[in-house]
């Protein structure tokens, strides 16, 4: 049996120099390029994540100063609006108040009005007023011109003798360009002879002189004349519904339709009255 021979490595310059080369292969730099970029790349993501976090911190910051902000301005829009509502609250009970005193005004001015009334046809009762009379017929005492006159147109006992304290024409002025004749107003110092006046001159309604009709009446405030004024225009309406009317003093229409009687205070309700009686009747 022969001997095996051993193997015989190969020492040659050329496979020495391959296997230094396949224990150490040195870094080029072709192979460190993409390391660097790599760590580069990494360091701009950690300033960009840094930058990122930052603005987000004062972003979170700004939004919680914002929500801050209008947590206060919600505070104070709610405490205005408890202002507000007070204020309305207080304007709402002060135009109720002022609507009251108003009312109660009105109601004080209407009654001091009516009270007015009352006193001044009060104080003038025992007075006639004398409308149509020509001016200057009376000559320089109106008067003495009155107690004769009087009981001769109104055919009254000859021998009557007037009781009349004074009378005067009014204005006592004339008015420039005026050509009806100054209403006369006398004063009676007895009330019972004034009505007895006034009577007569009811009882004759076509009155006058030279052809002018005299008219007799009673002596009233503004009001209540401009009252009886207005009942008495509405008496073609009466006649119309054949209705009894009489003109109570001061001013109060009477009025008897159908076998009822009514008393009217105000022409106004007496106007109401005819619309509907009449409205029923068409």
């Amino acid at each position: 049996m022969s001997a095996s021979k051993p193997c015989k490595m190969d020492t040659s310059p050329s496979s020495t120099a391959s296997l230094k080369r396949t224990k150490q292969d040195p870094l080029t730099p072709e192979k460190m390029a993409p390391e660097k970029k790599s760590a580069t790349s990494n360091d701009v993501m950690l300033e960009e994540i840094r930058a990122l976090r930052e603005l987000t911190t004062k972003h979170f910051e700004t939004t919680k100063e914002l929500k801050d902000d209008l947590a206060e301005i919600n505070s104070s829009l709610t405490q205005f609006q408890l202002r507000i509502e007070k204020l309305e609250s207080r304007a709402d009970s002060a135009a109720l108040e002022s609507a009251q005193f108003q009312d109660l005004t009105d109601k004080r001015i209407k009654k001091l009005e009516q009270d007015l009334e009352d006193i001044t046809n009060r104080s003038r009762r025992n007075n006639l007023r004398i409308i149509g009379l020509k001016e200057h017929i009376e000559g320089s005492d109106m008067t003495e011109f009155l107690k004769k006159w009087l009981p001769k147109v109104l055919n009254m006992d000859p021998d009557c003798e007037l009781d009349i304290e004074h009378s005067h024409r009014v204005p006592s002025h004339m008015r420039l360009n005026q050509s009806s004749p100054r209403p006369v107003v006398a004063k009676f110092l007895r009330f019972p002879q004034a009505l007895q006046i006034l009577t007569a001159a009811k009882n004759h309604p076509g009155l006058n002189i030279d052809g002018r009709k005299i008219l007799i009446v009673p002596d009233l405030a503004k009001t209540t004349a401009r009252k009886r004024k207005s009942f008495l225009a509405l008496r073609p309406r009466l006649k119309s519904l054949n209705a009894r009317y009489g003109l109570q003093y001061p001013a109060r229409m009477v009025v008897t339709l159908n076998n009822s009687t009514k008393v009217f205070d105000s022409p106004e309700l007496l106007q109401a009255y005819l619309d509907q009686t009449q409205s029923k009747n068409s």
